[in-house]
C-alpha cells in the first residue's frame, strides 16, 4: 500500500521490479507472433541512451511518484497521474511539433473532463454559485 512504503523501501522497489519482469516476459511472447526481437545491429551508444531512458524516463521517475504520492489524497494521485499523458499529448505538439489527431485530442478532453468531474470541481463551482445567489453582497467585488 502506499502508506506501507513509508516504513519499507522494498515495497516502492519490488512490486515496480515485478512490473517491469512481467512485461519484459510479455513483450517477448507478444514478439514471437509479430514478427520477433531484432536486437542486433544496435551499437553501444545507442545501448547506452536505451538503457538511460528506461532509468530516468521509468525507474527515477516511478520512484518519484511513489515517494511523492503518499503526501497526497488518492482522488489527487489518481487525478494527476491521468492527467500525465494529456500533458505529454500536449508538449509533444508544442515543443517537438506533432500533429493532433482528432481522436487524440477528442481522448485527451475526455481525460480533463472525467478528471474534472471526478475531482468534483463543477460541483463546487455550482455550489459557490449558489451561495453568491442567495447572499447578496457576498460576491467577489
Amino acid at each position: 500500500t502506499r502508506r506501507g512504503t513509508r516504513r519499507k523501501a522494498e515495497g516502492t522497489i519490488q512490486p515496480r521490479a515485478w512490473a517491469t519482469a512481467a512485461a519484459a516476459v510479455t513483450s517477448a511472447v507478444i514478439a514471437q507472433f509479430t514478427g520477433g526481437l531484432h536486437l542486433t545491429g544496435i551499437g553501444p551508444s545507442a545501448w547506452m541512451y536505451l538503457i538511460a531512458l528506461a532509468l530516468l524516463g521509468q525507474v527515477v521517475a516511478w520512484l518519484l511518484i511513489n515517494r511523492g504520492s503518499v503526501r497526497l489524497v488518492p482522488s489527487m494521485t489518481a487525478s494527476l497521474l491521468l492527467i500525465q499523458p494529456v500533458l505529454a499529448l500536449v508538449l509533444a505538439a508544442l515543443i517537438l511539433g506533432e500533429q493532433l489527431t482528432v481522436g487524440q485530442a477528442l481522448g485527451a478532453g475526455l481525460v480533463v473532463v472525467a478528471v474534472a468531474v471526478a475531482n468534483g470541481v463543477w460541483r463546487r463551482h455550482s455550489r459557490r454559485r449558489r451561495q453568491i445567489l442567495r447572499e447578496p453582497g457576498s460576491g467577489p467585488r
